[in-house]
This record gives C-alpha cells, sequence and structure tokens, in this order.
C-alpha cells in the first residue's frame, strides 16, 4: 500500500526508506535563532533540508499532516512550541504527532524535537499522558544545541530500528 511519494511505503510499522531516507521535512519552525543552530546540527548528522520542504508556521494540524505525507522524509524536525495556527487554534509539536499518529495509525517516521527552555516543563507534562511511541522522538532542549555530540545522538536516534509493539491479545 503506498502511503507518501513514490519512494516510501509503509509496511506494517516499518518505514522502508529509499530515496528520503536522509531528507528532514521541517514542521513549523522555530524563529531563526534556533532553527539555524538546528539545522546545522541536522546537516552534521549526515542529513538534508531542503527549504521547499517546510511546513508553515500558522498551519493548522490537519494541514501539517498532509504536507508532511506529500513531502515523504523519514526524518521530522517537529519543535514543541506552541502558537495559534491560522484557524485560531492552538497548536504545538505533540498535537501534531498525534494527529500524524490519527493518521497513519502509527509513527514510521524519526522525530527529533527542539524544545526552548521554556518549554521544557509544559513538554514534560505533555509527554506523560501521550500514547505515541516516545521511542522515536529525540528531545533537544535549546542549551544542547551547540554540544559537539549533538550530531552523533541525532544519527544514532536516525539509523536505530524503530521498537515494534506486541500484537494485541
Amino acid at each position: 500500500m503506498r502511503y507518501f511519494s513514490h519512494s516510501i511505503h509503509l509496511r506494517g510499522s516499518r518505514l522502508l526508506k529509499t530515496n528520503h531516507e536522509r531528507g528532514v521535512t521541517v514542521v513549523r519552525p522555530y524563529s531563526q535563532r534556533i532553527r539555524s543552530r538546528m539545522v546545522a546540527q541536522l546537516r552534521r548528522a549526515g542529513l538534508w533540508v531542503s527549504p521547499d520542504h517546510v511546513v508553515p508556521v500558522r498551519a493548522t494540524d490537519r494541514q501539517a499532516v498532509t504536507a508532511t505525507l506529500a513531502f515523504g522524509n523519514a526524518v521530522l524536525l517537529v519543535p514543541y512550541h506552541a502558537r495559534r495556527d491560522a484557524a485560531g487554534a492552538i497548536s504545538d509539536g505533540i498535537s501534531f504527532l498525534r494527529a500524524l499518529h490519527r493518521t497513519l495509525d502509527d509513527l514510521p517516521h524519526r522525530v527529533i524535537m527542539p524544545v526552548s527552555l521554556f518549554g521544557a516543563a509544559g513538554l514534560e507534562v505533555a509527554l506523560s499522558s501521550t500514547e505515541l511511541p516516545l521511542d522515536r522522538v529525540l528531545l533537544v532542549t535549546e542549551g544542547e544545541l551547540d554540544d559537539h555530540a549533538l550530531a552523533w545522538r541525532i544519527r544514532s536516534h536516525v539509523d536505530r530500528p524503530a521498537s515494534v509493539s506486541p500484537p494485541a491479545a
């Protein structure tokens, strides 16, 4: 069954990566101050970020999911920060991941989620009550953006096989 573009297919809960294996979709990016540092780390990790694969800041969760699936990249850069979308609803990185998870009935992507120092406490609360497969989400605090080991952590996260949930009884 084909879900994305001609180059990415889902088989069970495993994302088969071909042309877009190292491509990154940037979903509702942070300000340039944080984004440029994060993109530099992604490039050090061997990933590519195209300015054409950016979901606009004011996109609704539904619009963001549609664009993400159209871009077809296996890696997502999804900042946590909350904002109002074009419809006036408050959305954040977790609400987007939940919408993507509901759409696919899985989360086959590798997600890198930067969070500002201010947003870290809110993210902790949000993650404590989520159904998302958190092994696929790498949290990066603003204080880690200049750490030389971050590129290695990103690369390890992207290359690590996703755990598979056991079938329901």
